[in-house]
């Protein structure tokens, strides 16, 4: 199933208040990694109609919450970067080391010595937990099979994201792309940004057809130093440092055009 890209935009998220979402745990420290997971964006941006926070339930309904998305575009994940506004694109893609603090929630016991109980509802622990600080700004790409004026209407100048329910401003701005013909002449395909497994075109399997690193994080791994050794249908952003991104169109199966 093919997805008829109109537009693309280059997405940027900078952070109003101190962000906390738990990617992984270590030991007592909750780890907050600095990556923002693409299916958390489509919660924070509102294009479910599900809420984004859950107070008292923490199994996850992904499939079915997306499959009432309300406007059909697909969100990669974000990163942390750096933003040149004196460059003739306006804006590059650099990596970025984000701004982190230290929490402590509750107050300090010696239950590590013990096994904790089963967490049954979603709330914060007693713990140190690694946040993202104010000011930090993340870079990523939407697509859509919408022009980008009715693109931009759709996506929210402030959302809320992470379990703090922090403020973070958006701004989006449309992007000159032009597709990469997947021919057999193409015999190995390097990706420029970090992509969801779950998200590319199905049959395709790590180690036969991609080569890639594992992001350990939830709610489920992400791909990173991504190189395709068949060819896959891909796209090249002209004016956001000339990245070649895989075209996905879907999340968890539920078709996105």
């Amino acid at each position: 199933m093919s997805f008829n890209i109109k537009s693309v935009a280059t997405m940027t998220i900078q952070f109003e208040d101190y962000i906390y979402f738990n990617s992984r745990e270590e030991n007592r420290m909750k780890e907050t990694l600095p990556v923002l997971h693409n299916i958390a964006l489509q919660y924070a941006l509102k294009n479910v109609q599900v809420p984004s926070y859950r107070l008292y339930s923490f199994v996850p309904s992904y499939i079915n919450d997306f499959k009432t998305m309300k406007n059909p575009f697909y969100i990669y994940p974000a990163l942390p970067a750096t933003i040149d506004h004196r460059g003739a694109s306006g804006i590059s893609v650099r990596s970025a080391s984000p701004e982190t603090s230290i929490m402590k929630i509750g107050w300090q016991t010696d239950d590590y010595r013990s096994f904790s109980e089963q967490t049954r509802v979603n709330l914060l622990q007693f713990s140190d937990i690694k946040v993202l600080d104010p000011g930090n700004t993340f870079i990523t790409f939407v697509t859509s099979s919408l022009p980008f004026d009715q693109l931009a209407r759709c996506i929210p100048s402030i959302i809320r994201i992470g379990k703090f329910n922090s403020k973070a401003s958006i701004a989006v701005k449309e992007t000159e792309f032009y597709p990469v013909r997947a021919t057999d002449d193409i015999k190995r395909m390097a990706c420029d940004w970090i992509v969801n497994p779950i998200d590319l075109p199905s049959g395709l399997k790590i180690g036969r057809d991609y080569v890639a690193s594992l992001l350990r994080m939830n709610p489920n791994d992400l791909l990173r130093d991504v190189t395709f050794t068949r060819p896959v249908p891909a796209i090249r952003l002209k004016n956001a440092g000339n990245i070649t991104i895989p075209i996905c169109y879907h999340f968890q199966g539920v078709n996105a055009s």
